[in-house]
This record gives C-alpha cells, sequence and structure tokens, in this order.
C-alpha cells in the first residue's frame, strides 16, 4: 500500500484518480 496525496479530488480527472487509488487499496489524501 503506498501513500498518495491528490490535489484537486473534487474536479474530473481527480476524482477518477481518487476512486482508482482507493479500490487499489492505497491510502489517499485529498
Amino acid at each position: 500500500m503506498s501513500k498518495i496525496a491528490i490535489i484537486g479530488a473534487t474536479g474530473r480527472a481527480g476524482s477518477q484518480l481518487l476512486e482508482e487509488a482507493l479500490r487499489r487499496g492505497h491510502g489517499v489524501t485529498a
């Protein structure tokens, strides 16, 4: 598991990255 920070997670691309990272089991800070 990696820790990932996503800037702009409320936008289209950011929200897709957020969903995919969570689906893969990564820890996410948005």
